[in-house]
């Protein structure tokens, strides 16, 4: 699993998925700083393009158990930046 940012465009696995332009993401993207690159992944697909876990877990090869430890870990660390 890979995913970066590649001008404003999310890619995950070299497939571009997501154009992320716009000022609505930049907060957003500030959010996700302190994560790791696969929750980064995982919080982005589920909370900005609102994908289910059984369909991040598909896409991204993460089991759906990991996933969701990995969504709780996230919003503990996002929680301490705000």
């Amino acid at each position: 699993l890979y995913f970066f940012f590649f001008y404003s465009t999310l890619v995950l696995n070299g497939l571009a998925v997501a154009d992320t332009t716009g000022p609505d993401y930049r907060g957003f993207l500030e959010l996700l700083r302190p994560l790791d690159d696969d929750a980064k992944t995982v919080f982005t697909l589920k909370y900005l393009y609102e994908y289910t876990n059984a369909e991040i877990a598909e896409m991204t090869g993460i089991s759906e158990r990991r996933l969701k430890e990995d969504i709780r870990q996230g919003k503990e660390l996002i929680n301490e930046q705000i």
